[in-house]
């Protein structure tokens, strides 16, 4: 039952809507897969959080320097980019108690609409 709550908040593929408090109760379920991107108030109360998934990595790695001994070197793992570019908008109505949840595309797709 949990996995399908979870995936209610994971795979948001068309506008969703909950009340206040059924997003409260579901969002933790998710919390540590989306990491916040940006956000805004309104004046009305009404606000918007837009989440980036946790796996989202817009730049290849650089490539190690040579001649750093192991020891001095940093422990670190290579993770490709590109993994995953799903964002998410959430915002909350408080006027009438709903929270509205929309996929959000791509950066990259505004950049390249800006250059044409």
């Amino acid at each position: 039952m949990a996995a399908n709550k979870r995936a209610l908040l994971f795979n948001v593929n068309e506008p969703l809507e909950l009340t206040l408090g059924k997003f409260d109760e579901l969002w933790p379920l998710v919390s540590n897969v989306w990491v916040g991107w940006d956000q805004n108030k309104l004046a009305n109360g009404d606000s918007w959080k837009v989440w980036v998934c946790r796996l989202a990595k817009h730049n290849k790695s650089s490539t190690r320097k040579e001649g750093i001994s192991d020891d001095k070197r940093r422990k670190t793992m290579i993770r490709e980019a590109g993994l995953c570019n799903s964002k998410i908008k959430v915002t909350r109505l408080t006027s009438v108690q709903k929270v509205r949840v929309i996929l959000k595309c791509h950066l990259l797709i505004f950049e390249l609409l800006k250059l044409n």
